[in-house]
């Protein structure tokens, strides 16, 4: 993964550190929390999609959807 900085009004890509994914890791995983603790608390709140959102959705991903293999190996470092 690639990380894009401005540098004197260029966009440089560089390479992702173990920290940027650490920050990443935890920014995802505090925002669940957060999500989660709303759906308990709210749970009215939750809705299905809508057919129009579903089918943006889907027009959006079309021949772009991939098989998603769950035994095979995982690429990179992983904290479990």
């Amino acid at each position: 993964m690639n990380n894009r900085r401005k540098q004197r009004g260029n966009v440089v890509n560089t390479p992702q550190t173990n920290t940027d994914v650490q920050i990443e890791d935890r920014l995802v995983g505090r925002f669940l929390e957060f999500l989660a603790k709303d759906i308990q608390q709210r749970p009215e709140v939750v809705k299905p999609l809508s057919r129009g959102i579903a089918a943006r959705l889907s027009a959006l991903t079309k021949g772009k959807r991939k098989r998603v293999d769950i035994e095979a190996p995982i690429e990179g470092a992983v904290d479990l």
